[in-house]
C-alpha cells in the first residue's frame, strides 16, 4: 500500500498540474494581451497624465511575450508550480510528516539549503530570451533605451518566477524545521543570490552564443546551447559550494553575492557591447 501511495502522489500531482494548465492558462493568456479601449477618454494636464516608465514598459512587454508561449512558460514554471503543490500538501494534509520535518537532523536541514539553491540555479528563463526575439531583434535594437534596460526586463521575468516560490517555500520550511533566526535568513539570501546568478548567467550564455535562425521556437527553448550550459553550470555552481565548503552557508551566501555582483558588471560592460554586435 506505502509503495502504490509513493507511486500515486507524483501521478496526482502531474496531473492536477495537466488539469490547472489545461483549464487555466488559455483565459491567463488572454487577460494578459487583451487591451481595453475606452470611448470617453480625456486629457488630463501633464501633472495627471504621467507615462510609465522605459523598464516598466519593457517588463510588462516581456511578460506577455513569456506567457504567451505556453511551452515556454511549462518547461521553465514547472519546477516552480511543483514546489508550491509540495509544500502546500505538505502543509495541509500530512501533520505526521510535518511532526518529522521538525525533528530532522542538522545534516538534513542543511541539504534544505542545497534542494532550494539547486531549484533555483536549473530555472531560467533568460536563456532563450534573447534568441526569441528572432527576426525582430531590429526593432529591440531600434528604441531608445539603453541595454541595460532590456536585460533587466528579461531578468525582472525569471526573478518574478523565482522570488515568490523561493519565500513561500523558504518560510515554510524554515518554521517547520524550527530553523535559528540566522539560519532563516540565510534560507532566503542563498536560493535568491542564486536566482540573481542565473538569471545573468542564463543572459550572458544567450548573448554569447544566440540562435536567431530557427525554424521552432521549442529548438531554441529546450535544445539550445545556452540552455544546455546554464543547467550544467548551474548545477555546478551549487554542488562545488556545498561540497568544498563543508555547509558553511554564511561563506556561500558571501560568495554568491561576489559572483552576483561580478555579473553584473560583466552585463554593463561586455553585455553592452556584444547587444550592439548582434
Amino acid at each position: 500500500i506505502n509503495l502504490l501511495i509513493y507511486f500515486l502522489v507524483p501521478i496526482i500531482l502531474m496531473g492536477v498540474f495537466i488539469i490547472f494548465i489545461n483549464k487555466g492558462y488559455t483565459p491567463l493568456r488572454t487577460r494578459l494581451l487583451k487591451q481595453n479601449v475606452k470611448n470617453n477618454y480625456k486629457i488630463q494636464s501633464d501633472k495627471n497624465n504621467k507615462n510609465s516608465s522605459p523598464l516598466k514598459g519593457l517588463y510588462i512587454k516581456e511578460i506577455k511575450k513569456y506567457f504567451s508561449n505556453s511551452m515556454y512558460v511549462i518547461n521553465t514554471a514547472f519546477g516552480c508550480v511543483i514546489m508550491i503543490i509540495i509544500v502546500l500538501a505538505m502543509l495541509l494534509f500530512n501533520e505526521d510528516l510535518i511532526g518529522q520535518l521538525g525533528n530532522m537532523s542538522e545534516a538534513l536541514k542543511t541539504n534544505i539549503f542545497l534542494v532550494l539553491s539547486m531549484f533555483c540555479a536549473l530555472s531560467s528563463t533568460t536563456n532563450a530570451s534573447i534568441s526569441l526575439e528572432g527576426k525582430s531583434l531590429w526593432i529591440m535594437k531600434s528604441i531608445p533605451v539603453t541595454p541595460i534596460r532590456i536585460y533587466l526586463s528579461k531578468i525582472m521575468v525569471n526573478l518574478t518566477i523565482l522570488v515568490p516560490t523561493v519565500i513561500i517555500s523558504a518560510t515554510f520550511f524554515g518554521i517547520y524545521l524550527n530553523l535559528s533566526l540566522d539560519k532563516m535568513i540565510l534560507l532566503y539570501v542563498i536560493p535568491l543570490a542564486y536566482s540573481v546568478f542565473i538569471s545573468i548567467l542564463g543572459l550572458l550564455l544567450n548573448l554569447i552564443f544566440p540562435k536567431f535562425d530557427f525554424d521552432n521556437e521549442m529548438r531554441v527553448i529546450k535544445q539550445s546551447l545556452p540552455v544546455v550550459l546554464t543547467m550544467i553550470i548551474g548545477l555546478i555552481m551549487v554542488m562545488l559550494p556545498f561540497t568544498l565548503l563543508n555547509g558553511n552557508m554564511l561563506l556561500i551566501a558571501i560568495i554568491m553575492i561576489i559572483i552576483d555582483i561580478a555579473l553584473v558588471i560583466t552585463l554593463k560592460t561586455y553585455g553592452e557591447r556584444k547587444f550592439i554586435k548582434l
